[in-house]
This record gives structure tokens, sequence and C-alpha cells, in this order.
């Protein structure tokens, strides 16, 4: 692993969150119709989400990145930690991403960890796994 890419929150109200984060200093990196929102303050990225709910045990995740998904695999399951299998987004997968895109960044970031976590591809990779105490986890490579 290369380091810590994103926390991911729910949230009661995903419009006035953003708001919010836009105030104290957050832009927009992506913005989806699922609904959904990627964004950034310097190199740190916040995913929103709606749907907080009280009862819900998980109301965050936090997921990190690597430029090689595999090998961390191999070494997660070495270490005896389960995960489950790597998601790509190809074909319909990354046509359903696409298409849920309402608005970029403008600019561009000129940090490859954000303008890679903005574009869908075919080449970005997923594994979700769990700490000891079931929070869960996420895996990215977005190269």
């Amino acid at each position: 692993m290369i380091g810590l890419e994103h926390p991911g929150i729910l949230v009661s109200d995903l419009e006035r969150s953003i708001k919010f984060y836009e105030k104290i200093g957050f832009k927009i990196l992506r913005k989806t119709n699922r609904p959904h929102a990627m964004m950034y303050l310097g190199d740190a990225i916040l995913e929103i989400m709606p749907g907080l709910d009280p009862e819900q045990s998980y109301p965050f995740h936090l997921a990190f990145y690597t430029d090689n998904i595999e090998k961390e695999v191999k070494r997660l399951h070495k270490l005896g930690i389960e995960t489950s299998e790597i998601m790509t987004f190809k074909g319909e997968a990354l046509v359903k991403l696409l298409d849920g895109v309402v608005e970029y960044a403008d600019p561009t970031p000129d940090n490859p960890k954000l303008s890679g976590c903005m574009q869908p591809s075919e080449n970005w990779k997923r594994v979700a796994f769990k700490d000891p105490d079931g929070i869960h986890l996420e895996l990215w490579q977005r190269n």
C-alpha cells in the first residue's frame, strides 16, 4: 500500500454537506447522480454519500491506494486477511460509472492521486476487506 486514499462518510443531505465542505475549503473532484461526491482539499480526498442512518453499523470507511493491487492482495492473504475478489471497471461497470458523473473538477488537479480518482477508467481496480471491528476498508488502484 502506498497511502490512505480517502475516507468515506454517509450524510443525511448530500447537497447540504457538499455546501458545508465547500465553505471550509473543499472543492468538487467528481459528483455523480448515484448520488455521490468526491471532494478534495490539498491532496486529501473525501467521499460523501447520502444514507446516514443512526442504526447503521458503518457510517464511514477508509480507502487506501496502491500501484499494484494484485501484489497487495497476495500480501493481505499471507497475513490472514480475507478480501473480496478484485473488482475491475470494464464494460457495463465502467459505463455505469461514467454515466453517473455530472460534474468534474475544473481545472483538473495536477496531483496524480487526485486526477486518478477523478476520471473513471477501465484501469481502476478495487478490493474490499474489514478490520477486526468490522470497519469497511477498500484498496484502490487507479492508474
